[in-house]
């Protein structure tokens, strides 16, 4: 571990060589073609014939070419080997500008980002292969507790109960040499019954094999993100629960409100129904009492017609007898008036 940087730097220059190959054949062309231009705008020129800096540097393609990789690595150029030729051309200045535009923002790099990616490259399949080792690692060991699991299981349903753990613990040397691993003593085994346990009483083959895992060794950063997410999501559902148990209390007090009221309204109801009943009751009497009346006022009726039609009938009889004729109008009036003030009588003492 202390020399992965260095090793990681070793692999991205080894694995750059090929790539730098080629970069280095394109550095080559870019220094030849502009060693050629050079060659021909300065030593070739009829100002430069008798300049001795522009032959000593470019009097040929080969000074060119060692006089542009000077250039190139920016050693002096400016000074020593532009400037002056610029006294007698200035109009050199942007073409050795634009060689070093090209030469060295671009050329040097490109080595760089050759480098770079290729280290880059091997630090991802260092650390892939590093993953891929530690994720073997991990399988070894879960297939290695789920035997010791399945040893512990007596009953093999897939679970233990706390009492197969500490018998196991007692009996089993393979669970005795885990527990001490995990720097837990005999007398302390219920502490580590609680810290695989999720609440539920029993543990399942996970929950076995990844406690176990976890609690080997310290901490690690993502055991303790985890953890502070645990936490995290109890916090909220504890927020969550009492903001329920607030609105429930809320609701069951509007709820009491409400009962309170439909209560008020039913007694209303109830008194209303029964005042109805009684109205009804009234009138179910007065009705039946006004009925009565009107049947003895009929029955006085008809027994004073029956009195009356035989009164004139007897008249009739008499004065048919005696010779005289009958006179049914006044003696009607008189028997009419008579059955009324009979019947008004009658009316009063009933």
């Amino acid at each position: 571990p202390f020399f992965k940087d260095l090793w990681v730097l070793i692999l991205g220059v080894m694995n750059s060589l090929r790539p730098m190959l080629w970069v280095i054949l394109i550095g080559l062309m870019i220094l030849y073609a502009f060693a050629v231009v050079a060659t021909e705008i300065v030593a070739r020129r009829e100002i430069f014939e008798d300049h001795d800096q522009a032959q000593q540097f470019f009097g040929n393609v080969l000074r060119s070419m060692f006089s542009m990789f000077q250039i190139m690595t920016l050693n002096n150029w400016g000074n020593h080997v532009v400037r002056p030729l610029m006294v007698q051309d200035s109009a050199l200045g942007t073409f050795f500008v634009a060689y070093i535009g090209v030469a060295v923002f671009v050329f040097w790099n490109l080595i760089t980002a050759t480098i770079v990616e290729n280290a880059a490259k091997a630090a991802r399949l260092d650390t892939a292969h590093h993953m891929k080792q530690t994720d073997e690692q991990r399988v070894r060991e879960y297939k290695v507790l789920a035997e010791i699991f399945m040893e512990i299981d007596k009953d093999g349903n897939g679970e233990l109960s706390m009492d197969e753990f500490l018998n196991a613990v007692a009996q089993n040397p393979s669970v005795a040499r885990m527990v001490a691993l995990l720097d837990f003593k005999i007398s302390d085994i219920q502490e580590l019954w609680v810290a695989l346990d999720d609440g539920d009483g029993v543990l399942s083959i996970r929950e076995f094999a990844t406690g176990i895992r976890r609690m080997r060794g310290p901490a690690k950063s993502k055991d303790v993100l985890d953890a502070d997410r645990r936490l995290r999501h109890t916090r909220l559902s504890e927020a969550e629960l009492h903001v329920q148990v607030e609105q429930f209390g809320t609701s069951l007090a509007l709820m009491e409100g409400d009962i309170r009221d439909m209560v008020q309204d039913t007694g209303e109801v109830v008194g209303l129904f029964a005042e109805m009943c009684h109205r009804f009751q009234v009138d179910i009497d007065s009705t039946a009492s006004q009925e009565k009346v009107a049947a003895a006022r009929r029955a006085v009726d008809k027994q004073l017609a029956n009195e009356i039609r035989e009164e004139d009938e007897a008249s009739e009889e008499d004065e048919e007898e005696e010779g005289e004729p009958w006179q049914p109008v006044e003696d009607s009036n008189e028997h009419r008036a008579a059955g009324e003030a009979t019947r008004q009588h009658e009316t009063q003492r009933r």
